[in-house]
């Protein structure tokens, strides 16, 4: 009775959302108009750590020509805030069906692009000479309150087996398990990095 106390109240400590971890994950949504992307590649996406944006927007085997974060102005228009200065071309292994590009980069935020980040009015913008393809960048949904409780149950439920008498029959061998993408596997070591002209940040 002790152990499952203990158990339901770590379970309600564990499951901390990300927000309250001072990390933020970002979907990049090209909607209808995605800029060409090899299948089984990782989808584009970001992070914000603490004060830390960092983007990544995964393409195909044809190299751009331009890259950037945009914000959205009062009058719809749109400023330059970064450009990306790291392109990359990488292996991937299966399911992905070939090599690829994409875009990596990361900048110290300030206070106000911050808040214009969170308020959905950051986008990326990828150019193939007259070709533009934007996308919004909005918070990834956080896993609901109850969703997290029953995660960390699972996870009590399995450590609180191991702390059973030595004679309870053994477990089965599991694999380790390592880091993995968003997508689901890890990326290869990259094969190249292409360099490309640095400009002055904006909007800082």
């Amino acid at each position: 009775m002790k152990h499952i106390f203990i158990i339901l109240t770590l379970a309600l400590v564990l499951p901390v959302p990300a927000f309250a971890q001072g990390i933020i994950e970002f979907n990049v949504n090209f909607g209808s108009n995605p800029p060409p992307h090899t299948p089984g590649v990782p989808d584009s996406g970001a992070r914000l750590t603490d004060d830390i944006f960092y983007a990544a927007i995964y393409l195909d085997g044809t190299p751009p020509s331009f890259g950037s974060i945009l914000e959205r102005l009062g009058d719809g228009s749109f400023a330059t805030v970064f450009q990306f200065t790291n392109l990359v071309f990488a292996g991937y292994p299966p399911p992905a069906t070939g090599a690829a590009y994409d875009y990596e980069g990361s900048w110290q935020l300030t206070n106000p692009q911050i808040q214009n980040l969170l308020a959905g009015l950051w986008y990326a913008e990828i150019t193939y000479t007259d070709t533009a393809y934007r996308g919004q960048i909005t918070p990834a949904p956080e896993p609901s309150t109850l969703t997290l409780l029953l995660g960390g149950l699972i996870v009590l439920g399995c450590l609180y087996r191991h702390i059973e008498p030595p004679n309870q029959s053994a477990p089965a061998n599991r694999r380790g398990r390592s880091l993995f993408h968003r997508s689901g596997f890890a990326t290869q070591t990259l094969r190249s990095t292409v360099a490309v002209p640095a400009v002055a940040e904006l909007g800082r």
